[in-house]
């Protein structure tokens, strides 16, 4: 769900842009490597502080941009949704 929507995001940029946002070939495989050196307790809260900081990035965009609001909103959920899976049991 949530890659599902930051394709849609892609999207949404690219119409403004022209420009195709390409996945970073280094981040998927970084995490995973974080992941194991980390654990998910403090990996987590930093993906969960990118997602937020995509937040005050988009605010200001939102009023020029309506297609934005919608991204800036998933982006606060994508947050909530990495922080909820702490609460999960491994």
């Amino acid at each position: 769900m949530l890659a599902a929507e930051e394709g849609y995001h892609a999207a949404v940029f690219k119409a403004f842009t022209g420009q195709t946002c390409e996945p970073s070939r280094i981040k998927g495989p970084l995490l995973a490597c974080l992941y194991r050196i980390l654990g998910r307790k403090r990996l987590y809260p930093l993906i969960a502080k990118g997602e937020y900081s995509a937040v005050n990035n988009y605010e200001p965009l939102t009023d020029r941009f309506p297609e934005v609001k919608g991204v800036k909103n998933d982006e606060r959920r994508h947050g909530d949704t990495v922080m909820a899976l702490l609460k999960v049991r491994e």
